[in-house]
C-alpha cells in the first residue's frame, strides 16, 4: 500500500506516510488472513486464495479510509482558521484547544487498524460534528459550555465503568461498554450538529438508561 497525493500529505498528521501505510497493511492482513486454521491444508488454501486478492482489498481500504482523513484534514483547518482570526481571544483558544482533544482521541495515529468500514463511515460525521460546534461555539461559548457539561456527565460516567471494570467482566458488558462510548458521541451530534442527524435517537434519558443496563451486567 503506497499512499499518494493528498492522503500521503495528510497522513503527516498520524506520523507519516510509512506510519500510516503500516496500519493500513495491517488492516488488510486482518481482512484476508484473519481466519480459524486448523490445518496445514487449510493454512496452505488461504495463502493461494489471498494473494489475487491483496491489491484490490488494498484499493478497498484505501477507500474506506480516505473519508475519514479527509475530514479530519478538513476539522483540523477549520481549527487553524478559527484559531488564526481568534488569536487575540485567550477563551476562544482554550475552547478550541479542548476540542482538537476530543479531535485526536477519535482519530488517534493507528485509526486504521481500530474501526471497522461501518465505524470510519460514522467517523466522518463526527469529525464534520467537531468543525460545526468549533464554528457555533465561538460565538456561543456560554450555550457550548452548558451542553458540554451535560455530555461530561456521561462521559464522567464511562470513566468511572472503565476504571472499575474487572477482568472477568463479560463480553456482553465490554460490548455494551462500547455501544455506550458511541452513543455519547451521537448525543454530541445531537446537540451541536442537529443538522447531521444521528441514525438511532439518543437523548440524555436513553443515556442513563444505558448506564444502568451496563451496570447490571457482569
Amino acid at each position: 500500500l503506497i499512499l499518494q497525493g493528498d492522503m500521503k500529505r495528510r497522513a503527516n498528521y498520524f506520523g507519516g506516510a510509512g506510519y500510516l501505510e503500516d496500519a493500513l497493511y495491517e488492516r488488510v492482513s486482518r481482512r484476508l488472513f484473519q481466519k480459524n486454521i486448523r490445518t496445514e491444508e487449510e493454512f496452505s488454501n488461504l495463502v493461494k486464495s489471498a494473494g489475487p486478492k491483496i491489491f484490490l482489498k488494498g484499493q478497498e481500504v484505501l477507500n474506506e479510509v480516505e473519508p475519514a482523513l479527509k475530514a479530519y484534514h478538513d476539522t483540523r483547518t477549520t481549527f487553524h482558521d478559527l484559531e488564526t482570526v481568534n488569536r487575540s481571544s485567550r477563551t476562544v483558544l482554550d475552547f478550541l484547544a479542548g476540542l482538537r482533544k476530543d479531535l485526536d482521541r477519535l482519530m488517534p495515529g493507528r485509526f486504521p487498524e481500530l474501526y471497522e468500514t461501518e465505524r470510519l463511515r460514522h467517523m466522518v460525521r463526527y469529525l464534520k460534528a467537531l468543525a460545526i460546534r468549533a464554528e457555533r461555539g465561538i460565538f456561543h461559548l456560554d450555550r457550548d459550555r452548558s451542553r458540554a457539561l451535560d455530555v461530561k456527565v456521561c462521559s464522567d460516567r464511562l470513566e468511572d465503568i472503565l476504571n472499575n471494570l474487572p477482568d472477568c467482566a463479560s463480553d456482553e458488558k465490554r460490548r455494551s461498554i462500547d455501544e455506550f462510548f458511541w452513543m455519547i458521541e451521537e448525543y454530541k451530534v445531537s446537540l451541536f450538529a442537529q443538522e447531521l442527524k444521528t441514525p438511532f435517537p439518543v437523548s440524555r434519558k436513553r443515556l442513563e438508561k444505558k448506564i444502568g443496563e451496563i451496570e447490571r451486567m457482569v
